[in-house]
């Protein structure tokens, strides 16, 4: 058995959950010998490494919907360096499979690469917003109506169908008769355990145990054994086509399995959160400067109802509480805090003249009786 695995760049433009269109890629796994497509994953961005390991991770795995077919003797890949991971030639050592390279800047050299234009021309063209590949086939208009998941439900379907129809290279046979006859020849599928396909999980080092667990990609995960792990240092392991648990290392031992809290979606992949992570991060600065245009609003206001406040104080000082000493009120119309600390001055200062005007009394008596003892003492003289 030969894999070959490689990206391709959909010749259709789809809808963004922002509204924006985008060509998806997609990356295929592809049994040679049975024309079978074993496993695959379809997104937006740039593929890489993790794109790579979640199609990987696809073929080897058992599926209800398609023949489990295992992992290959033989691996053939494409020379970029996304496709020269560590984890993927860990696995081919560990399980006795063979990884080879295609020949750098030789797509002729790619076999997948004639299913692929079968696929564009059975499948893709008859897409919803199909955009060709070159500008004498470009359509006028293009729609792009279909989402991702719609793009990914109809291209499970269309994979169906191509398993079941017969093909030309394979004699007229279909691909899922191939692997029947060889099935009856006595061959049967090498799955791989899943304590291998940990080979092809993700890591994240350094990761650092909080009170809330710990945080990848923007999400938090928890478990109860981390409760008493806060503080520490751990590895994170997680399928980057499913982000629902990862594996908690610390000291190159399993710890736990720490589960995602208020889960996205069981399915999320990590190229799905990261995108819904950068999206929240733009609404989040859209919402500051926003909030920051208001505040700045609500300062200018502010400072200019201070000015206005610490004007008609001083307007108040000046007039409004001479007048309310005088007549027992102000006439100054203010705000109520203003006016509250006028109304306090003013009844500071009637008592304070009261103090006075008694004082001064006092004084004028005095006068009087010290006056009215000089008198007497000169008729006497």
């Amino acid at each position: 058995m030969l894999y070959t695995l490689d990206h391709h760049l959909l010749d259709v433009h789809i809808q963004l959950p922002n509204g924006k269109t985008t060509r998806p890629w997609l990356t295929a796994v592809k049994d040679e010998c049975a024309e079978y497509f074993v496993g695959w994953y379809l997104g937006v961005g740039a593929p890489g490494a993790i794109e790579i390991a979640v199609a990987l991770l696809d073929a080897l795995r058992p599926h209800p919907d398609r023949i489990g077919m295992g992992l290959a003797t033989d691996l053939m890949i494409d020379n970029g360096k996304d496709y020269r991971s560590y984890a993927i030639e860990r696995l081919c050592a560990q399980l006795n499979a063979n990884c080879h390279y295609t020949l750098p800047y030789r797509g002729s050299s790619k076999s997948i690469e004639p299913s692929f234009k079968i696929l564009e021309r059975d499948f893709v063209r008859e897409l919803d917003g199909w955009c060709a590949n070159n500008a004498q086939n470009k359509p006028e208009e293009i729609n792009a109506v279909l989402t991702l998941d719609q793009v990914r439900l109809r291209m499970a379907e269309f994979f169906a169908l191509y398993h079941a129809r017969p093909n030309a290279g394979l004699g007229g046979l279909s691909p899922n008769q191939v692997v029947a006859q060889c099935q009856a020849a006595g061959w049967s599928p090498r799955y791989v355990p899943e304590s291998a396909l940990r080979l092809l999980k993700m890591r994240d080092a350094g990761a650092t145990v909080t009170k809330y667990g710990v945080r990848l990609f923007g999400l938090d995960f928890w478990a109860e054994e981390l409760a008493t792990m806060q503080g520490a240092k751990v590895d994170l392991l997680y399928d980057p086509n499913n982000l629902f648990d990862i594996e908690v290392w610390h000291e190159d031992k399993l710890f736990c399995i720490a589960e995602q809290q208020a889960p996205i979606s069981k399915l999320a992949t990590v190229r799905e959160v990261k995108d819904l992570m950068h999206r929240k991060g733009r609404l989040n600065k859209a919402a500051k400067k926003e909030w920051d245009f208001y505040h700045g609003l609500a300062t200018n206001a502010e400072e200019i109802l201070r000015k206005d406040h610490a004007r008609q104080v001083a307007e108040a000082a000046a007039d409004g509480v001479k007048l309310a000493v005088s007549s027992g009120g102000g006439v100054v119309q203010l705000f109520p805090e203003t006016q509250h600390k006028l109304n306090e001055q003013a009844k500071f200062y009637s008592e304070r003249e009261r103090e006075t005007a008694g004082l001064r009394k006092d004084r004028d008596l005095r006068m009087e009786a010290l006056q009215d003892m000089l008198n007497n003492k000169e008729e006497d003289e």
